[in-house]
């Protein structure tokens, strides 16, 4: 897809989805973000059955560039895929919206650390459980599918 970057005061963020989806909606075409995550164990990683929360916030990213109001995060294992479909929130965005110009003034006066102080701290741990309510939302609405792999198809 490219580099995407972000409207207004943020321009000097920018994103890269796996694939844009031009889907047709009552009201016209729309781009909506694909991410696709393909956690193995050659390189240490496994899915265990839940969506990461640097993978939502990654997702907010793609789709506040593409002014999408929904995104779909993928985790293809051999087994399945996992599909969750995620509705765009506003609470989270404002929240990561305030980490992102905090680093950026923390990066511009010279900073050589992450900011670190209480209220950093607080934010972080606001991100952290906003990204969990809406997690939890997208279960308890049926937002995800999971879909058996053809590798796993293979074997049998």
């Amino acid at each position: 897809v490219g580099l995407l970057r972000l409207p207004g005061n943020l321009q000097f963020v920018a994103c890269s989805p796996d694939l844009v989806l031009h889907m047709p909606f009552p009201d016209g075409m729309k781009s909506i973000p694909l991410e696709i995550k393909c956690p193995t164990p050659m390189f240490g990683n496994r899915f265990d059955g839940r969506m990461k929360t640097k993978h939502l916030v990654q997702l907010h990213l793609q789709m506040k560039a593409l002014n999408a109001e929904v995104g779909y995060l993928c985790y293809w294992t051999k087994e399945a895929a996992y599909l969750y479909k995620v509705q765009f929130d506003t609470e989270l965005w404002n929240l990561i919206e305030r980490g992102i110009l905090h680093w950026r003034d923390a990066v511009t006066s010279g900073a050589n650390k992450a900011p670190q102080s209480p209220e950093d701290k607080q934010l972080y741990k606001s991100v952290w459980t906003r990204c969990e309510r809406v997690y939890t939302s997208i279960l308890n609405q049926g937002g995800y599918t999971t879909i058996p792999s053809c590798v796993s198809r293979a074997g049998k």
